[in-house]
């Protein structure tokens, strides 16, 4: 792969559909006192470089230039790397095949003065949390509803058959399947068969009960949540389109009244072959698919969208702000079906652009986040190599027409930011460790920089809870992971509207009573020893083939603690016949 050194453009953007030599006659076209800095273009190989005969180039490896480029090697694609030593964001490394002269939305004259933003007070209706009285299992259902398990039972059924499989699939052992899924985040092991081997040291009786080895595999080799038949050819992820789109619905339908959001990626690990399978070295899960995800402030996931590069879906009247802007006009076009409030919507660097920001005024949603130095549109901001050499707490701001302030602050790093709603006074005093004093020193920090810092973090916030017991089984197909990311974001979810509802479990509690009530209800297991507390605790109140039936010895009554010669066959407890009511009632 050989390179161009040319100058970069601030007049570029993306798009599809660009050769090499477009891109490179569209440079020329550019003044010389609108390049800002300059780029690199690695040149990838030419469209014939798999003949026999191949174009090669005219002039010497190391003297490379746009004289001397062969047909084919101008119509091929390329990438664009921006040489800047300041900056330390890999992704500005743009490909150079979704390069476009941008839109007059960048070109156009801003003025920018030395006044701070003007706020007005946002009074926001906090909704009041009701008492705790929803199940675990009832809360999971809000999400995992039977619109979603019939989607799984039905397409699993008519896969097997189209494959001649012997078989099929209940709703109840569909359900069981999960339950078995969601056990296995905190009871993880090597291998899935090891639950039910007769082994003592993983031996799982809830498992054994629930669902047989062989029907976990045959569901676990034909689980679909399509038709394979209609499929959209033009989106890679619709294997699991359906899936995606319920999981939004329900959770848009239940989510949270919440003021602040947060946009920004998540990724889901996975290490097999697909195309869209991204490698970032600086996440904690560095292999996976990318997912966009809208959260509110707390964690709570309101949308979830799969990174797909130049085939992902936005809509057309948002594709000239760029792909990181759309994603943030995707989200809202989400929370506007919420209602007509003014959402406060935080993201990253990656996101937000000045043309978002007045994007976002006009659809009266508030937008903050941090910005790149290169999407500034001639903000006169001290520049970055210059504002390090100022004291730690020093920050400079700009606004234009009283609408966008733009605010620097030199902290550890220069960060900059801009935002449609916040201002930048007034200031606080943080406390930060100064290696020069060997102590802690106080620092100034714009009000800005304060809320961006409390509420952006709602992405990874669902991304620590996912993580802490993320399924731990894994298939061969490569949707399955991203069907276990979204189960895992439906227990996620409904452990919010828990704590929301004033409830005191902690995520674990939560998983657990949700597994045992799902796999509960097919059990048939011989317990022994002091009784857990979490046994039956969901299934006896479901009332549902609770029925009685004479034992051979004598037990304890689960109620009274006498003797007693009868039992629920269903909850396998010793129960007298004037304490079977009481014991199923709540």
């Amino acid at each position: 792969m050989s390179h161009i050194d040319m100058p970069y453009a601030q007049g570029l953007k993306l798009a599809s559909g660009v050769t090499l030599h477009d891109v490179l006659s569209a440079l020329e076209d550019i003044d010389d006192g609108e390049i800002p800095q300059e780029c690199q273009i690695n040149i990838l190989p030419p469209l014939n470089c798999n003949n026999d005969l191949t174009d090669e180039d005219s002039g010497e490896e190391n003297l490379v230039s746009i004289d001397n480029l062969p047909g084919s090697q101008l119509l091929a694609e390329a990438k664009l790397k921006a040489i800047n030593s300041d900056s330390d964001d890999e992704e500005d490394n743009i490909p150079l095949k979704f390069l476009q002269i941008s839109s007059k939305k960048y070109q156009k004259n801003r003025e920018w003065q030395n006044v701070d933003l003007t706020t007005e007070t946002v009074e926001w209706a906090e909704m009041t949390s009701a008492v705790n009285n929803s199940t675990p299992l009832e809360l999971f259902e809000y999400f995992f509803d039977k619109e979603l398990v019939d989607m799984f039972v039905g397409y699993t059924n008519i896969y097997s058959a189209k494959r001649n499989r012997i078989g099929s699939v209940s709703q109840s052992e569909m359900k069981s399947f999960f339950g078995i899924l969601l056990l296995s985040g905190y009871i993880p092991l090597p291998r899935r068969r090891m639950y039910w081997e007769n082994s003592k040291d993983s031996h799982n009786n809830l498992v054994v009960n629930a669902l047989s080895r062989d029907k976990f595999e045959f569901i676990m080799s034909n689980l679909h949540c399509c038709d394979n038949d209609l499929l959209d050819k033009d989106d890679r992820f619709a294997k699991i389109r359906p899936l995606l789109n319920l999981v939004n619905q329900n959770s848009l339908k239940h989510a949270p009244h919440s003021e602040n959001h947060s946009v920004d990626e998540s990724m889901v690990p996975y290490f097999g072959k697909h195309g869209c399978k991204q490698c970032i070295l600086n996440k904690p899960i560095r292999f996976g698919f990318k997912m966009w995800l809208g959260c509110s402030s707390k964690g709570y996931v309101n949308w979830i969208e799969p990174y797909q590069g130049a085939k992902s879906v936005i809509k057309s009247h948002y594709k000239e702000f760029g792909l990181g802007p759309s994603v943030v006009l995707e989200y809202s076009d989400v929370l506007r079906k919420l209602g007509p409030h003014p959402y406060h919507i935080f993201c990253d660097n990656f996101f937000i652009t000045i043309p978002l920001l007045e994007a976002l005024s006009m659809k009266n949603l508030r937008c903050t986040g941090t910005i790149r130095e290169n999407r500034l549109c001639g903000c006169p901001l001290t520049e970055k190599k210059a504002m390090k050499k100022k004291e730690r707490g020093y920050f400079e701001y700009m606004s234009s027409d009283n609408k966008i302030i733009v605010t620097k602050w030199n902290d550890n790093n220069v960060i900059c930011i801009a935002s449609n709603c916040d201002s930048t006074h007034p200031v606080q005093m943080i406390s930060r460790f100064s290696k020069i004093h060997n102590k802690k020193v106080a620092v100034t920090q714009p009000q800005i920089i304060k809320n961006y810092n409390q509420y952006m973090g709602g992405v990874d916030r669902c991304d620590q809870n996912i993580s802490l017991y993320r399924t731990n089984i894994r298939g061969k197909k490569w949707y399955f992971t991203i069907i276990c990311y979204c189960l895992d974001i439906i227990v996620q979810n409904a452990w919010q509207l828990h704590r929301l509802q004033n409830g005191k479990l902690d995520q674990l509690t939560f998983r657990r009573r949700i597994v045992l009530a799902l796999l509960e209800s097919n059990t048939e297991s011989r317990k022994r020893g002091r009784p857990s507390s979490l046994e039956n605790v969901d299934s006896r109140f479901d009332r549902i083939d609770h029925l009685v039936s004479s034992q051979e010895k004598q037990t304890r009554c689960r109620v009274c603690h006498k003797k007693v010669k009868t039992k629920c066959v269903k909850c396998d407890v010793a129960l007298h016949i004037d304490c079977f009511i009481s014991y199923h009632k709540q």
